[in-house]
Order: C-alpha cells, then structure tokens, then sequence
C-alpha cells in the first residue's frame, strides 16, 4: 500500500470517529431503578434503545418455573439494569411455544436510556454494550 493509499485510510478514520464522537458506557444500575413499560404504552419522554433483550422461561419439565411472567420480568430487569438502563419496554410477552425441552414463555423487549437523565452523553457517540 502506498503512503497516499495509507494517509487516505488515516484521514478516513479520523473523520469517522470524529463524526461519530467517543463511545461511552452508562453505569450498571439496581434492577428497581428499571422502569417497565409496554410498547403501546410507551415513555413519554425521549430514549435512546440501548439492546433487545429476550429472555425465555420453560414452564413444564424438571426446571420448570410457574407462573413464567414475574421470572421473564425479574430477568430482563436484570439484564438491563446491568446495561444502565433507565428503562425497559416489552415488546411482547409469547406463551406456549414449543422447544423441544417443552413448553416456554418468551418475552421480548428493549433496554433504553433517557438523554435528558444523562447530560453526560450528549454530543458522544454510541453507548458501548457488553455482550
């Protein structure tokens, strides 16, 4: 690769992290500081979606765990919270779908922060998330 070819690639780079702005990560929070919503009732406030959770609960069988929905709740709160979420909306809760270990509930949702609790994170660029 020649110089121009390799100040080319420098110069790219350069304008992408500086058009995107520093990658930030919010702080792990308790699971109660997670507000839950649902998606046709959303915040009214304006949030920005962190990840999609999705969190499955197997309701017949040895490790069955009955009622599902407090668990899948408890366990996304969770997941979020680990993210810094101010928020978790569901999107859908799915019961009685098979799996071959047998019959689960699925729920899925989305783990959102609210700008205007986070003053730090204006003019950043994306929030960093672990997998």
């Amino acid at each position: 690769m020649g110089w121009l070819s390799r100040s080319f690639c420098v110069a790219v780079a350069a304008l992408v992290t500086a058009a995107c702005g520093p990658s930030v990560a919010l702080s792990p929070v308790e699971p109660e500081q997670v507000e839950l919503y649902v998606e046709n009732d959303p915040p009214s406030d304006e949030y920005k979606v962190i990840k999609r959770i999705e969190e499955r609960v197997l309701e017949e069988g040895p490790d069955a765990r009955y009622p599902a929905r407090p668990v899948l709740l408890e366990r996304a709160r969770a997941r979020a919270a680990e993210l810094g979420a101010d928020a978790l909306i569901i999107e859908e809760i799915v019961l009685n779908q098979f799996d071959p270990l047998g019959r689960v509930t699925i729920l899925r949702a989305v783990a959102v922060y609210f700008p205007s609790r986070h003053p730090e994170l204006a003019n950043t660029g994306e929030i960093l998330v672990a997998d």
